[in-house]
């Protein structure tokens, strides 16, 4: 049996261990009771943005600081699963650090309690920190743009087996090659070459 001294001792060593990998993964847990609209959270997101705790007691706090071109979607994205349309409340946007530059975020929560009266619910989530993954997304369209603008013919493909070139496999493709094999796009994206054409083997094209 568990003294009850013994049972806050390891929950407290939980929580801490909890804190840090959150800390150390940049997410952070949050929680927000309604019609209130108070929240409560751990520190990693205040510190990620450059504030101290206290800024925020209220989840206008929060939505005040919002990118202007994220807001609607992330009041949107509550709205529908406070009144069912969607499972859970999923979203990312953009918030203004303390800095004044703003920081990508990608947040996702749903109703874990539920209250008779008074409308009372509660909203359990995690805010995960993805600036560097949009960072990320954002230099890859330019590379993207850049092909895409090319005046000629581009196919990129993976070798997925080193000792197999027919795991030759297409991953990019220009539009403008649709002129030359009239073939969309789309359709041989993900695609093995023998997959899309596979006359070349029977002509003795080499594959890599």
């Amino acid at each position: 049996m568990y003294s009850r001294e013994k049972l806050e001792e390891e929950l407290k060593i939980y929580k801490e261990r909890l804190e840090g990998a959150m800390e150390a993964g940049d997410f952070a847990w949050w929680e927000m009771e309604l019609p209130s609209g108070e929240v409560v959270f751990n520190e990693t997101k205040a510190k990620i943005l450059g504030y101290s705790p206290e800024k925020f007691e209220h989840y206008t706090d929060f939505t005040d600081l919002l990118h202007p071109e994220d807001q609607d979607r992330a009041m949107k994205a509550m709205k529908n699963h406070l009144e069912g349309r969607k499972k859970r409340y999923e979203v990312e946007y953009r918030i203004q650090k303390k800095s004044g530059n703003y920081k990508w975020f990608r947040d996702i929560g749903r109703i874990t309690e539920e209250g008779e009266k008074d409308d009372y619910r509660k909203v359990t989530g995690v805010v995960i920190d993805i600036d560097e993954w949009k960072k990320t997304e954002r230099e890859l369209q330019t590379y993207a743009d850049v092909f895409d603008d090319v005046p000629v013919g581009l196919h990129i493909y993976q070798l997925e087996k080193p000792d197999d070139n027919s795991s030759l496999r297409m991953i990019y493709a220009n539009k403008i090659t649709e002129t030359y094999t009239s073939i969309p796009v789309e359709e041989v994206v993900g695609k093995t070459m023998d997959e899309s054409f596979p006359e070349l083997r029977k002509m003795g094209v080499p594959q890599v």
